[in-house]
């Protein structure tokens, strides 16, 4: 980071700053970059990410580089700054004669919904962030929406917000010729500020935005609005004291997935009004407490789930690695036993939660197939896929293994023919491979050794063999680990452009099911210890 941008970060960082010719400067290990951006979002900054976008050893001059991502509080994606049991929403607000529509989006899972037109401007979800029309800032009217200060609203362009471009940005996102298929038809207003935040997100942020798969639309005649004050009044998440300890949502929520954590939450800060959906929820929770057996299953299966959501979201955006990918892999795996728990279960929620549920059997042999057990962070380092998987892969890593031996043979070699037992091959980033030979042993260097460097204790000798052999060692270990990156990112892309709408309608099955589980065990022991948030 640069001038300002260097003074700010350096204080929220509690890094040095530094100077090059006049100008104030400051940075962090790329390595361990993701736990300082977690501390500049948490201080409410919006970060750019510039990434180099050509090789460096193939460039003459400058590197090129870009702003690839923006990532704002109500944009993150990184489990550092996330809370796995709620849902980081970005609001949208559409103003219009005394009513307003409102669009929510949560990047990090690729939930995407729209309220109808409402006539006050209290109800509002809680939001990291809300954008509204650039004229309509700094009213006292949406000041009012954000009582506690934690939801800052922020500008975007007013054409954004105008029917025909909401409609059209909406329609081209989803490949669709009409919005109707998704049920929002009759909510105009909600239409708008979702085509605003869809391009917020997508242009002004530069975020991928491909996992937001689907639309739907909440009706003020199916849910009670409920504001942030009532909500605290009453105590059903955060208590009138600021806490969550004695909450509703501390009672209820014993959830073993993050899934169901969120929303478990939903139902509590949404509930229902129409009495069907009331009566199916309430059938599935006594179908629960009825099968005790399959309820206790059900939630030792659940504890293997991880977060479906957003390991899908992050592998969507290109921000997932590989243990995302295994964990995604070995969570699918625990689908067919959910599946065959609640297939027996008469009541219809059920049937249609199990119809969501899908197994992705293939793509959970690939990934088993394809990843190490427990893969590195970095995916542009090597180590990530298992032998057998690919064979060009498997040939570069043998070539790079054999030349490891052909240096220690070397080097035994080069030990005898010398008399020097204390000889060593070594390795740096500058000088490549070398032969190091003590002060004491100067005298039986061979003159075939070609004086490299001196240093404090000895000398560093290369020789035409070691040399040849370097290149080839190097090239194989080189070309292997660019091979697994590119592999990777095919398996990546397999993941998203086949699956991910699939996997998600399953993360949201897992989650009502879930939810239900948890409800059913308070009802059966209200006295019970909760789960830890």
């Amino acid at each position: 980071m640069f001038f300002d941008d260097a003074k700010t970060a350096s204080q929220v960082l509690d890094i040095a700053l530094t100077k090059r010719q006049s100008t104030p400067m400051c940075g962090v290990p790329y390595h361990s970059a993701d736990l300082y951006l977690a501390k500049l979002i948490r201080a409410g900054l919006k970060v750019a990410i510039c990434d180099q976008m050509e090789d460096p050893a193939a460039t003459k001059g400058i590197v090129r580089r870009e702003v690839t991502r923006v990532v704002t509080p109500g944009t993150v994606l990184e489990d550092q700054v996330l809370e796995s049991r709620r849902n980081n929403y970005l609001a949208s607000l559409c103003p219009a004669d005394e009513r307003f529509g409102l669009a929510f989006l949560d990047l990090s899972t690729g939930e995407f919904w729209v309220e109808a037109a409402l006539p006050q401007f209290s109800n509002i979800w809680p939001a990291a962030r809300c954008i509204v029309p650039e004229p309509a800032r700094d009213t006292a009217e949406l000041r009012a929406l954000f009582p506690s200060g934690d939801g800052p609203i922020l500008a975007h362009d007013e054409w954004t917000f105008e029917a025909d471009s909401a409609v059209d940005l909406l329609t081209r996102h989803f490949r669709v010729h009409s919005l109707d298929g998704f049920g929002v038809k009759d909510s105009p207003l909600g239409l708008r500020a979702a085509g605003a935040v869809l391009h917020y997100v997508g242009t002004a942020l530069r975020r991928a935005v491909d996992h937001v798969r689907s639309i739907r639309v909440k009706h003020e005649r199916d849910f009670m609005l409920l504001d942030e004050t009532t909500l605290r009044n009453l105590d059903l998440i955060e208590s009138s004291s600021g806490g969550r300890s004695a909450t509703l949502l501390s009672v209820l929520d014993s959830t073993r997935t993050p899934m169901g954590a969120r929303m478990l939450r939903d139902w509590l800060t949404r509930p229902l009004l129409n009495l069907d959906a009331i009566r199916a929820r309430h059938n599935a929770v006594e179908t629960f407490v009825r099968e005790r057996r399959a309820l206790a299953d059900l939630r030792g299966v659940s504890s293997e789930i991880r977060d479906l959501e957003r390991l899908i979201a992050r592998l969507n955006a290109g921000t997932g690695n590989a243990r995302d990918a295994r964990a995604l892999g070995r969570s699918l795996a625990a689908i067919p036993q959910v599946k065959a728990l609640v297939a027996p279960f008469a009541a219809a929620l059920f049937a249609d939660l199990n119809n969501e549920l899908s197994a992705q059997p293939d793509l959970v042999a690939l990934l088993d197939r394809a990843l190490v057990d427990e893969p590195p962070l970095p995916i542009k380092d090597g180590g990530l896929f298992k032998a057998g998987y690919h064979a060009d892969l498997d040939e570069l890593r043998d070539a790079a293994s054999k030349g490891k031996q052909w240096l220690l043979d070397f080097q035994q070699r080069e030990q005898e023919r010398t008399g020097i037992t204390s000889l060593k091959v070594r390795h740096n980033s500058v000088f490549g491979y070398f032969i190091e030979v003590t002060k004491s042993n100067l005298d039986r260097v061979p003159a075939d050794y070609i004086r490299k460097q001196t240093i404090a204790n000895g000398e560093r000798y290369i020789t035409p063999e070691l040399k040849e052999y370097e290149n080839k060692i190097l090239g194989a270990q080189e070309k292997s680990i660019a091979l697994e990156y590119e592999l990777f990112l095919a398996l990546r892309e397999t993941i998203v452009a086949e699956t991910a709408a699939t996997i998600q309608r399953s993360a949201a099955a897992i989650a009502q099911l879930d939810s239900l589980a948890a409800l059913a065990e308070r009802a059966l022991s209200p006295s019970a210890t909760r789960a830890p948030p």
